[in-house]
């Protein structure tokens, strides 16, 4: 049991520690790949897979039944996950 704890301390060392200044930087090369032609379509795909891992998240943690609040919450998630995908598969300059 200790060994454990210790795991889960470390892993919540990591991640308030060194993890909270990767992911702006990860957040920042996101938004700068929609600038550059080349990876835009790239871009478009890690930001499809990225709301539709936030939208599971969000369905897998409620603990009730979800309701239309909860639904249109989640509206914006599900326009980006759509846009983006469509915004892969729709072409471009076939880099991907």
């Amino acid at each position: 049991m200790i060994a454990l704890i210790e795991i889960l301390w470390n892993n919540f060392f990591f991640y308030f520690t060194k993890g909270m200044f990767v992911a702006p930087v990860l957040w920042v090369c996101l938004v700068a790949m929609g600038f550059v032609p080349i990876l835009q379509r790239t871009g478009s795909l890690c930001l499809s897979l990225l709301a539709v891992a936030s939208f599971l998240v969000v369905v897998n943690l409620s603990s009730t039944r979800i309701e239309l609040g909860e639904l249109i919450f989640l509206i914006p998630c599900i326009a980006v996950a759509a846009t983006s995908a469509w915004l892969f598969f729709r072409g471009g300059i076939g880099v991907f």
